[in-house]
């Protein structure tokens, strides 16, 4: 389907060209987080919507039957006719129409305020987001709704969210652990001075997680399992976790235990290819900004950052202090609604394209 089609479908009888009350400057301010597992959107005022990167249509007349939550309940589990969709992969759109819909839901479009005042948009993308995932993120908000729409690498958002003092001397660091990519980035000056990305992330720990239940203990998982898992077992959690799958030899439910040094071998590779992620950046960075970093450490924020036991591996791997963030699941999203407050008082470097 093309932009001209989707903006139509998601139009609501609007028709095109028809004035806006008051003009241009009625528009709303929001800020979006669009990602792979979740999606959050906030005005200036406080949060309008969050909910899971999820769609649920049914097939033949393409009519959402669920957004967020309730769809990502239906993963795994959907009937014949209906269809249950994450519209990215690794922080990019690999489905224009359903991101379209799921964008649609998400800025309130059905809300009165924003039929007839169409909100500009300040959304976040991932830093090594290439040109044509770029202009599909751009796509996809315009058919949803948005008069207009600039964006904001994730990093930064995230290093505004959690307090880093981006504009200063002094070099600093955020690791934005998501599910879909882990983005790393250095800044100081008011410069994001280098940055790197990988697709070691939250969904490369929930699989890795899953297929080791299913061939060292014989457990098949639902979709939402190694999530759960991961989470489970945090730094503060318990030494087990129960855990319960269907017996692959006799498809009843069975329950083991799984404890944290399992786990931490498990993602071991992959925190490996995080911690070399860093590396790149520091040594793409001025001998003094990494000497900065190494001395004062780094902040780790995102979704995937919860997984027991991860900031203690890369601690270990680094040799360096690594912090977490107070709340590293809405770090970028607040960062991203702090910074229309202050784009005005931040150097040039840090304006969004």
């Amino acid at each position: 389907m093309t932009l001209p089609q989707l903006r139509h479908v998601f139009a609501g009888g609007q028709r095109a060209g028809s004035p806006e009350p008051g003009g241009p400057s009625t528009a709303l301010d929001l800020v979006v987080d669009l990602g792979t597992a979740n999606t959050r959107v906030h005005s200036r005022n406080g949060p309008v919507s969050e909910g899971a990167s999820v769609v649920a249509v049914r097939t033949g007349t393409n009519k959402v039957l669920a957004i967020g939550e309730e769809a990502r309940r239906m993963l795994g589990r959907t009937p014949p006719g209906i269809v249950a969709t994450a519209p990215l992969r690794h922080g990019a759109i690999t489905e224009l129409e359903a991101a379209s819909r799921l964008l649609w839901h998400a800025l309130g479009r059905r809300r009165p305020w924003t039929a007839w005042a169409p909100p500009r948009v300040l959304v976040t993308v991932p830093v090594l987001a290439t040109s044509v995932e770029r202009r599909a993120l751009q796509d996809a908000l315009h058919a949803a709704g948005a008069r207009q729409v600039r964006m904001l690498p994730k990093p930064l958002a995230a290093a505004i969210g959690v307090g880093l003092p981006v504009r200063d001397g002094d070099g600093c660091m955020v690791v934005d652990v998501g599910a879909g990519t882990t983005d790393v980035a250095a800044f100081a000056f008011g410069s994001m001075i280098a940055s790197a990305s990988t697709a070691a992330a939250g969904d490369a720990f929930d699989e890795a997680i899953t297929t080791y239940l299913e061939s060292r203990y014989g457990l098949t998982l639902g979709v939402r399992w190694g999530q759960q898992v991961k989470t489970g077992l945090s730094g503060a959690g318990p030494a087990a976790l129960p855990v319960t799958g269907r017996d692959q030899d006799t498809g009843r439910p069975r329950t083991v235990r799984v404890t944290l040094a399992e786990l931490t071998g498990v993602v071991a590779p992959y925190v490996r290819v995080i911690a070399e992620t860093v590396d790149a950046v520091l040594e793409q960075s001025p001998t003094g900004v990494a000497d900065d970093i190494t001395r004062l450490g780094l902040v780790l924020t995102g979704g995937g950052s919860l997984m027991g036991g991860l900031r203690a591996q890369l601690a270990g791997l680094l040799g360096m202090p690594v912090r977490p963030a107070a709340d590293p699941m809405s770090s970028a999203i607040l960062g991203a609604r702090r910074y229309l407050t202050e784009a005005r008082s931040l150097p040039q470097q840090l304006l969004p394209v």
